[in-house]
């Protein structure tokens, strides 16, 4: 119905009659010669003023009205958009009976009216008229929820014309403004007793201040901080420290303040600073201390202010200024804008009569100090520019950028902290808004601009903010770098700045968007075609970008500024309608992208707020948008999908009943209406996840007779939906069996089969009795589905309920049932959910998310209401779609283990695709519903047509309980997580009943090899699975290794495994793959780096044994990365463990804490302890030395301990540590020094010391073989357990208060030289100890005397090579053999590896070399290599006799490149293996039974030589002054061995030559350098430090590859017959390799790291 139209709006030129409009349309059309007669006839015709665009285009007679006759004849639009320049603009008559039928303009009148435009008047004028006529009485319609309708169609329209003089009429192409304009008018109320600087605005609570409660003090200090370092991230105008003073003193002096004449301001200021801190902290965290609503309870803090400043007497002080500036700010949240602006008015007078404006000095007579000019400063420019402060009258200064906390009265301290001020982005936001004051100044005069002009205007005021951005680029693009580690105040001012900006570029670039605006429905795509039109465009590309730049983040903003957010949805608006005739790809990201925006106003809007009104506008907006969009596409509407049931699934709606109850909305939404629940805000279509092409069809419901034909045509190959799948079940075996659930509430084998058909049932009588109280879905869209969450058990209940729902067209979030209230409401923030169904078990949690989150809560039907005995005859009326495989179906999400839990959206497409690969046999599932793993399980069974058998989710997971329950459903296949692999494999009957399937899958986590090894013996068949059934360990009978998985072959062609160093690789899925619903990398494009780890089995191709993830590696101090998963999973094996976690990170030694489990009930902890220690020492023989845990690193939490965990019972690893940190900093605490009160330390003799070292270092450490005299680092003493040691020594032997040092155990490396030192340090006896300069001449004497050489017989006609360990598995070593074996003139390599056996050394070896990405290598090429494990400290290298026999005869050169890259030992820790391992090969050289000894190449290090003092060079010769090695026990190890190799040439006259190796990088073909050497360290610690140092170093460095190319050329191994040195000479014997080309450290090489795309800060050295 239209709405009836007041007498007064109605208006006629004076003197004519208002004309008659005709009553029928096919009266408007007449034959225009009896028209032309009439009119000739006609002597009191009216004349007409002005001609439609069309018809003065052409020059025609035009009737005057809208449409003409002559538009309205030949079916065009008639429209009145041209300019009108001869005077007075006159009203137009518009035909809407004519009109309505041949136009998709929204207006509505009723029949037979017509409605005279009214003459130009301004809009204020127009609305105050309409306000006083009773405009605000007259809502019309509103819908069930009590919110008006969308938008006023049916009534007359107020006025024609803008401020501008443009014409708005209902023939504009704006005319929605006018619907804008009345809507605003229908939602908002304006009372009428309002003062007039306070009308239009959202009106304060009232509140009698005599009933005034102050916050207990600890909530004010919470306000205090929340208010700095959140609520004001630019405008910070306050001193933090002077606040809390007077925090302080108002609470000591129960608020009255010891200075009576500045209290009032003083307490002022703290009002306005709990008002605006309670707006950004509505839940404080003490029990609220009044009835009243945070948002009330802010206003009340505010009218204290009021009232406190009220009493102002005297002069004007700059707390008045400061608390009436706060009020300002906190009246703009509150949507008081025009109490703000008359506030602000009084302010800005109150800064002038203070001099605010003026610049001020630190003088005695100013009586000002340092903290006041600084305050008067930030005030000034926090009051932005007002028109009342002219530019010649202000010479105040910016403020400086110094924080409150080094800010004093009478001083300014430099900050201790490197990082940026807090005050920086106030003062870069002041800078800011000078330039948009300028914009708005420039940009929107009143006069218009010339488009050239505006071009000029436009191209300076960009530049400015260009470079206003350049100047804070380091702080605002923080791409690459989570924000989130960021503090508070720097994110929020990140994102302040951030959303000024972009909106300024907006103010600069919407002129050209609306250059046009009076025909913006009418704008040509194409008319950007001139050389201006092309600039223009660019312009209006940049406007777009800036917008979407706001809407990406708001995206991921709970709080932001609403009226940013509305100006860049406004443009998105605007150019989508603009863009309606182009292409839908030109505007439908742009638009997606503003309805999602203007989701988020919406959800944040409150009654009477600006939000909510921006919300009318943009909804006006939009469907302004829709309609116009939808006029291009006039599409025959899409019928619905036609699907196949059986005929005894009853489908008849021949008896014309309807299931829809009233008021429930239904018919609202069957007709196309819409209608809200009462319960439930508006829903935007952004609430609805939209992933679909932009090209989709509209859509259409499925009527009752639609749905009744469909059942009869549906193909097995034509699933799209999850729906679809249960109907083809019901068409395909409607009485199969397809899941089984316990029929009692705790019952274990009570079984009960359900049909498809029983599923099918229950799920469309549930659907109905949903629908019931509104829960149906809003603005049913082709290319989205609203979401709805799902939380409850895993029950049937749970199952139906899916069912239910995805017919109803929801997308479902699956919630777990363990996760936090903030874990909760990220996910339906970040899934913009705002429905939920949930379980009667759940009801605490769903009352902590409504606390907190707007959220429409129903509960989940019980079997007794949808398995009814006589359903509905009609069956739910579902919705089909073109797209339908596309929309979204599930949302699951991740388990949280590194934060907050993320969604993962899967579309229909992706999960049918999913399900379509199950087993086929009878399943069993016992884990949750809410999970991937168990989700995919069950339809993995549907689809297969199998049944599936539910673990009861009321009963608690124990091995008997599993066992019934098996036993009872008979399954092929069990599916679980390991947790209950073990608890069945605790007894002989559970793992013969695990034994009886033919498939126990696990899935969820890694599986303990002790555990899955037992099962495997057992003869169960074991097989794990990774990933949506991407990698499996489905194998042939006689594998066993039932831990490596293998690629299935479907999605084999989608997998990349990227190494990731020390053996281990990552998995990468790539583009294409149907299941894959995440993308994380355009490397390559659109893949997903999924963060778990595997290594390869060492002789199956391509199969991966699952390690664990990236973040599951415990990194320590000295950057060794331990494999925590293995070690934990062993000790978890033991019965009384229920859980262990390693730690350590960034720790010298790691340590263990270990969960109990209820066997250890009544076990004292030292028991415990005792008899945890052969599984713990078990799993320390399996690691990496340092990642044994030491004993006194072992912690075991009390039974009844809590701990962060996921549903499957996975710790929550980042969680565990951070509620364990204190627990742990206390282990480190006392293993790393003694305690205080200990006092029974051991007083030891010499002797005695030995015995104890001895005992220590051979039962606790474990180096069983150790003497006295042994080399702590020739016996392997790793740096763990160094630090054990020392440790152990700390806290058991009097040491006469001395503290050892950290690295004691290398700089005295024997039992006895250890023992002499603690003896010294305890009696303070200096102790005897040998300079290590005299240390390496005695090394150099030692191993300087050779075997005599007697030459030999045999000649040899090609080359063999022998190499050691590190040569191999190093680096450089590696390098050397790959091209080694390419040399067609080498027949063997052989590799002397430190390994314990062959096959240890060969896998060392070819590790190594697929690591460093070496290779392929032909057969031919692999039989060169030859593997040996040795020993270079043995004579004979410890090698067999046979193998040693046939390398003399053979042997012609060899490459010494073995070398510990370990700084922490003294030289003589070097001389077991290494000095003694060059002695004894030069010694093989010389024993060769070939006519010429062996030839030796040593690689040396430039470190050898890096003590020389300077200035200095340093020749290619030999050093004898030993002092110019490095200090270091590594480098000076090198030059002993060099003066080794250089006395055997000499005594020998053998060829041996020394190469001292620069700086070796990474090779030039895949840039593989060690990550945990230094300077990879460094320039990786950009990426977190945001900074590198700059250096004045020119380095020299040398890629891997080409070192050892220089090597082999060096050795003569190139060219077959290396030149014979003289052996009496030193100069060609030794060599340089180096590379020759130096660079700059800070001039080159850092300008290439940016340029490559590292984002860092140059700083000083020492900082």
């Amino acid at each position: 119905m239209a709405t009836s139209v007041d007498q007064d709006t109605r208006q006629s030129f004076p003197g004519q009659e208002a004309p008659t409009p005709p009553s029928r349309h096919n009266e408007a059309m007449i034959d225009l010669n009896q028209s032309a007669k009439r009119r000739k006839d006609d002597r009191e015709r009216s004349r007409v003023s002005r001609a439609c665009d069309r018809c003065k285009r052409k020059k025609t007679r035009c009737t005057g009205r809208c449409p003409c006759s002559l538009c309205l004849r030949i079916g065009v639009s008639c429209e009145f958009n041209a300019s009108y320049t001869r005077g007075r603009l006159p009203s137009i008559v518009v035909d809407e009976t004519a009109l309505a039928p041949n136009t998709s303009s929204r207006i509505q009148p009723s029949e037979n009216e017509d409605h005279p435009i009214p003459s130009p008047v301004s809009i204020e004028q127009q609305q105050a008229e309409n306000y006083h006529n009773g405009a605000e009485s007259n809502l019309g319609p509103t819908h069930a929820g009590g919110f008006p309708a969308l938008s006023s169609r049916t009534s007359p329209q107020p006025t024609q014309t803008d401020l501008e003089g443009h014409y708005v009429g209902p023939a504009s192409g704006v005319s929605f403004l006018l619907r804008v304009q009345k809507r605003l008018y229908q939602t908002v109320s304006f009372p009428k007793n309002s003062s007039i600087f306070t009308f239009g605005d959202a009106p304060l609570p009232d509140y009698d201040l005599s009933f005034f409660v102050l916050p207990p003090k600890a909530d004010a200090h919470r306000l205090v901080e929340r208010y700095f370092d959140f609520a004001v991230p630019t405008h910070r105008f306050l001193h933090r420290p002077t606040v809390e003073v007077w925090l302080e003193e108002f609470y000591e002096t129960m608020g009255s303040m010891r200075n009576k004449e500045e209290a009032p301001g003083h307490i002022a200021l703290l009002m306005m600073i709990f008002a605006q801190a309670k707006e950004y902290m509505p839940f404080l965290g003490t029990t609220d201390y009044s009835n009243a609503s945070p948002k009330s309870r802010s206003a009340h803090y505010f009218l204290a202010a009021e009232h406190q400043l009220s009493k102002e007497r005297g002069q004007v002080r700059l707390t008045s200024v400061q608390a009436r500036l706060c009020q300002c700010f906190y009246l703009l949240s509150q949507s008081r804008i025009n109490h703000c602006w008359s506030l602000f008015g009084t302010t800005t007078h109150l800064a002038l009569a203070i001099g605010l404006n003026r610049n001020r000095r630190v003088e005695a007579a100013s009586g000002y100090n340092l903290i006041e000019l600084e305050c008067r400063k930030r005030v000034l420019w926090s009051l932005g520019r007002p028109k009342t402060f002219k530019d010649e009258d202000v010479d105040q200064e910016l403020p400086i950028c110094v924080n409150d906390s080094d800010l004093y009265a009478n001083r300014i301290d430099p900050s201790p902290s490197k990082a940026q001020s807090i005050m920086m982005a106030p003062v870069a936001h002041v800078k800011l808004s000078r330039i948009v004051s300028l914009v708005l100044r420039d940009l929107y005069p009143i006069r218009p601009l010339s488009l050239s002009t505006r071009f000029v205007l436009a191209a300076k005021h960009g530049n400015e903010l260009h470079n206003w951005r350049a100047g804070l680029s380091r702080f605002l693009d923080t791409k690459g770098v989570d924000t989130s580690l960021l503090i508070p105040i720097y994110q929020r001012q990140r994102t302040v700045l951030n959303l000024a900006y972009w909106h300024a570029v907006i103010l600069v670039q919407r002129p050209f968007l609306l250059s046009n605006f009076a025909s913006l429905a009418n704008h040509n795509h194409n008319s950007r075609a001139t050389s201006n039109g092309i600039e223009s465009e660019r312009n209006v590309t940049e406007c777009l970008a800036a917008a979407m730049s706001i809407v990406e983040i708001v995206d991921e903003l709970v709080q932001f500024t609403h009226y940013f957010a509305f100006c860049a949805v406004v443009v998105l608006y605007v150019h989508t309608i603009q863009q309606h005739l182009a292409p839908p790809e030109k505007y439908h990201g742009y638009f997606a992208a503003g309805t999602r925006c203007q989701a988020q106003i919406s959800n944040v809007a409150e009654k009477e707020s600006l939000p909510q009104r921006y919300c009318v506008v943009l909804e006006e907006l939009r469907q302004e948008a829709v309609n116009k969009t939808q006029q291009r596409t006039q599409a025959p509407i899409e019928t619905t999908q036609q699907r196949d049931i059986p005929q005894n699934v009853s489908l008849d709606y021949s008896q014309n009943e309807s299931f829809v109850p009233e008021d429930s909305g239904f018919s609202d939404l069957l007709s196309s209406g819409i209608n809200y629940a009462t319960d439930l805000p508006p829903i935007m279509d952004s609430d609805i996840i939209d992933i679909s092409p932009t090209n989709s069809s509209p859509i259409h419901l499925a009527s009752p007779k639609t749905i009744s034909a469909a059942v009869n045509e549906i193909k097995d190959n034509s699933l799209d939906t999850i729906d679809d799948l249960l109907i083809n079940r019901v068409q395909t075996s409607p009485n199969a069996s397809l899941v089984a659930y316990p029929a009692t509430l705790r019952g274990r084998s009570d079984y009960i089969d359900y049909t498809a058909k029983d599923l099918d049932r229950f799920a469309d009588e549930a659907a109905k009795k949903f629908a019931r109280p509104g829960l149906v879905t809003k603005h049913p869209s082709a290319t989205a589905a609203e979401v709805i969450a799902l939380l409850a058990p895993s029950n049937l209940d749970y199952i139906v309920s899916i069912f239910a729902l995805s017919r109803m067209g929801f997308a479902i979030l699956f919630l777990s049932n363990r996760l936090s209230t903030e874990a909760y409401i990220n996910l339906l923030q970040k899934t913009k959910c705002r429905k939920l169904v949930a379980g009667m078990s759940n009801a605490k949690a769903t009352e902590l998310i409504q606390d907190r989150y707007p959220l429409s809560v129903f509960p989940i039907l019980e079997k007794s209401i949808y398995d009814v005995q006589k359903p509905s005859k009609s069956r739910f009326p579902t919705t089909s779609y073109q797209n339908s495989s596309n929309r979204i179906a599930f949302i699951i999400h991740s388990s949280g283990s590194t934060g907050l839990p993320k969604p993962i959206f899967q579309t229909h497409k992706a999960c049918l695709a999913n399900y379509s690969s199950g087993s086929g046999f009878r399943a069993f599932l016992t884990l949750p519903l809410y999970h991937n793993h168990g989700i995919s399980t069950l339809f993995r069974a549907i689809y297969s047509g199998k049944k599936i058998s539910i673990f009861n989710a009321n009963l608690p997971l124990s091995g008997s309980n599993l066992i019934e329950a098996m036993e009872a459903a008979h399954p092929e296949s069990f599916h679980s997580v390991p947790y209950v692999l073990k608890l069945l494999a605790e007894s002989e009957r559970g793992i013969s009943i695990l034994k009886q399937c033919k498939l126990v899958l696990y899935g969820g986590s890694s599986c303990p090899d002790d555990l899955g090894d037992r099962l495997v013996k057992a003869g169960v068949h074991l097989v794990g699975h990774y990933g949506a059934y991407l990698m499996t360990s489905f194998r042939s009978p006689e594998d066993k290794a039932w831990n490596y998985m293998r690629p299935l072959s479907h999605a084999k062609p989608f997998l990349r495994i990227v190494p990731r160093g020390s053996n281990s690789y990552e998995c990468v899925v790539l583009d294409g793959l149907p299941s894959k619903v995440l993308s994380n990398s355009s490397d390559p494009p659109n893949s997903f780096y999924t963060s778990d780890t595997f290594s390869p089995h060492p002789t199956i191709p391509n199969a991966w044994k699952y390690l664990g993830r990236l973040d599951d590696r415990i990194t320590l101090v000295n950057w060794e990365k331990i494999l925590s998963i293995p070690y934990e999973h062993q000790v978890r094996e033991h019965e009384l463990v229920k859980e262990a976690v390693m730690f350590g990170i960034g720790r010298a030694v790691p340590g263990l804490i270990i969960v109990l489990s209820e066997k250890a009930a009544g076990m004292d902890k030292n028991e415990i302890l005792e008899t945890l220690m052969s599984v713990i020492g078990s799993a320390n023989t399996r690691t990496e030395a340092f990642g044994r845990v030491p004993r006194e690193m072992v912690e075991i939490l009390d039974l009844e301990a809590k701990y962060p965990q996921t549903d499957k019972g996975t710790v929550i690893r980042a969680a565990f540590y951070k509620r364990f940190a204190d627990l742990i900093d206390s282990i480190y605490l006392n293993f790393e020094n003694p305690k205080e009160m200990e006092t029974n330390r051991l007083i030891l003799s010499p002797n005695e010391l030995e015995s104890y070292l001895l005992d220590v270092f051979r039962n606790k450490i474990g180096a069983c073989n150790l003497q006295a005299g042994t080399d702590f680092f020739e016996a392997g003493i790793d740096s763990l357990q160094a630090i054990t040691a020392r440790a152990r020594i700390m806290r058991e032997i009097d040491l006469g208060s001395k503290i050892l040092g950290q690295n004691a155990v290398f700089e005295y490396p024997n039992i006895q030289m250890l023992a002499k030192h603690l003896l010294s340090l305890r009696t303070g006896e200096e102790m005897e100890e040998q300079d290590e300069l005299s240390v390496m001449a005695e090394l150099i004497q030692k191993y300087s005397t050779f075997l005599e050489r007697v030459p030999g017989t045999h000649s040899v006609d090609s080359e063999t090579i022998a190499q050691i360990l590190t040569g191999a598995t190093g680096s450089l070593g590696a390098h050397i053999l790959a091209q080694l074996v390419n040399r067609p003139n080498i027949k063997s390599v052989y590799c002397l590896v430190r390994a314990n056996s062959l096959i240890t050394a060969q896998q060392r070896v070819f590790s190594s070399l697929s690591i460093k990405k070496l290779g392929p290598f032909t057969d031919e090429q692999l039989e060169k290599i030859i593997c040996l494990s040795a020993d270079l400290s043995n004579k004979g290298l410890g090698l067999d006799e046979d193998v040693l026999k046939e390398l003399k005869t053979k042997l012609t050169t060899v490459i010494h490149s073995a070398w510990a890259v370990n700084f922490n030992p003294g030289v003589r820790s070097f001389e077991f293996h290494y000095i003694k391992g060059t002695f004894n090969l030069l010694n093989l050289c010389l024993s060769v039974n070939t006519i010429n000894p062996a030839r030796l190449f040593f690689c040396s290090s430039i470190s050898a030589a890096a003590g020389t003092p300077l200035p200095a060079t340093i020749q290619e010769e030999y050093i004898s002054e030993l002092s110019h090695a490095q200090s270091i026990g590594y480098a000076r190890s090198k030059l002993v061995a060099e003066n080794i190799v250089r006395a055997a040439c000499k005594t020998t006259g053998m060829i041996a030559r020394v190469f001292r190796l620069g700086q070796i990088i990474g090779d030039t073909k895949h840039g593989l350098w060690n990550p945990t050497e230094a300077i990879p360290l460094m320039i990786q610690s950009a990426t977190t430090t945001g900074a590198l140092p700059a250096l004045e170093e020119t380095p020299s460095w040398m890629p891997v590859d080409e070192a050892a190319r220089a090597v082999l050329e060096l050795s003569g191994i190139h060219s077959g017959s290396p030149p014979i040195a003289d052996p009496q000479s030193d100069t060609p014997t030794v060599y340089h390799v180096q590379n020759k080309f130096l660079f700059h450290w800070t001039h080159e090489l850092l300008p290439a790291l940016r340029a490559a795309g590292l984002d860092f800060e140059i700083v000083p050295q020492r900082e």
